[in-house]
């Protein structure tokens, strides 16, 4: 690989590397040009936390940080840039001791501060949920002169959420609203409150943060939506759930998460006409539902008995035993014959000559249970995937 690079150039060229996440041509780059014997004054601070921000972008935030731990070496001294990218890899890692480290390397360098490395600390320490010193760095930030940024605000509401801290949440929000940063608050911001308050069971409060939304021309996501659904359904709301769900499926972003928490909600409520009515109006959706979902469809019926005598009048149909419902299933005049095709396709394994209904109704509880334990890992390994 060539080194006649000028610094601007060079520079210019890392950008893009780290851009197209193609972090081992920008190492390769930055090393053939140190080792050419370019100048060392050309290859100073910038060019380095370009490369580092490169590293990160491609997910090798390990070998960020050793770039980083290798500027001394090439007689650079680490600067405002550097240390904000390698905090940031300390983010990505979730390397929050070596981000708290790296911070008070900061600090006592006495380099010009900024919000951008605090903010990077700050979320460091989400994964790890170490609200207690992100909260720390947050509240240090006026000390230094510093005025929190929309940025801090979130990534400190996103590690109080992964702490379970949905109280201090609802204040970071009240003293963001008194600020003009609320002017500027995006999305994420609330999705991670909402989650936070859905986790408390402010099912309230989650409602009042998500109508903060629509007084500031704030468009719900995904995980506002579900979040605050799942709220209300832990809440017995479930008319306020299906209202949520309504205006989700009107905005065409319903999906197999919103409608099995829209499920959940009449089943919890023992509302067995809503969750049939729902689950009739599964193929105009175009949803096709899961094991989770079929569970908390048994769960709402079982309240009245009505799964076990579907069930067993499912098993008396020969058809209901080769096929699954189509859509002849909606012309019939037997209201519930689509369900009870269902339910005999849904859990061929029961053994409907011995299963009582009391047997019947401890399975089906008992699968809800598991149902939303998995239902409750995926969302949040979603929400997680999402907010990154």
């Amino acid at each position: 690989m060539t080194s006649r690079f000028s610094p601007g150039s060079l520079k210019h060229r890392l950008r893009e590397l780290g851009r197209g996440s193609q972090w081992p041509q920008a190492l390769a780059l930055l090393l053939s040009t140190v080792v050419a014997a370019m100048p060392s004054k050309d290859a100073d601070e910038v060019t380095f936390s370009a490369a580092q921000s490169a590293l990160e972008a491609g997910r090798q935030w390990q070998r960020s940080l050793d770039l980083f731990a290798f500027m001394p070496d090439a007689k650079i001294s680490p600067g405002l840039m550097s240390y904000s990218a390698a905090l940031s890899a300390c983010q990505k890692g979730a390397q929050w001791q070596q981000a708290l480290q790296l911070r008070q390397e900061f600090l006592s360098s006495r380099i010009r501060s900024d919000v951008i490395p605090h903010n990077a600390c700050i979320s460091a320490c989400a994964k790890p949920a170490r609200w207690d010193l992100a909260l720390a760095v947050f509240r240090s930030l006026p000390t230094m002169q510093l005025a929190p940024s929309l940025v801090s605000y979130s990534a400190m509401i996103t590690c109080l959420e992964k702490g379970w801290q949905w109280r201090m949440v609802v204040e970071l929000l009240e003293e963001l609203g008194r600020s003009d940063l609320i002017m500027s608050a995006d999305v994420v911001i609330f999705s991670a409150a909402i989650s936070a308050l859905e986790k408390g069971l402010q099912w309230q409060s989650a409602l009042k943060t998500f109508g903060i939304m629509a007084n500031k021309s704030i468009l719900p996501n995904a995980i506002c939506y579900n979040a605050t659904m799942s709220a209300c359904q832990a809440g017995d709301a479930w008319q306020s759930a299906l209202h949520l769900f309504q205006m989700q499926t009107s905005m065409g972003s319903a999906d197999l998460v919103s409608y099995t928490i829209a499920l959940q909600a009449c089943a919890i409520s023992r509302r067995w006409q809503e969750a049939v009515r729902l689950h009739q109006s599964l193929p105009k959706m175009q949803i096709a539902p899961d094991p989770v979902a079929c569970v908390a469809v048994l769960e709402a019926l079982s309240h009245h008995g009505l799964g076990y005598k579907l069930l067993r009048a499912a098993f008396s149909r020969p058809a209901a035993r080769r096929h699954r419902p189509c859509s002849s299933c909606k012309e019939s005049p037997e209201r519930f014959i689509a369900v009870q095709w269902w339910l005999a396709a849904a859990f061929p394994q029961l053994d409907h000559h011995s299963l009582d209904e009391f047997s019947f109704n401890t399975t089906v509880r008992w699968n809800c249970a598991a149902a939303k334990q998995e239902r409750q890992r995926f969302m949040h390994a979603e929400w997680d995937g999402q907010s990154r």
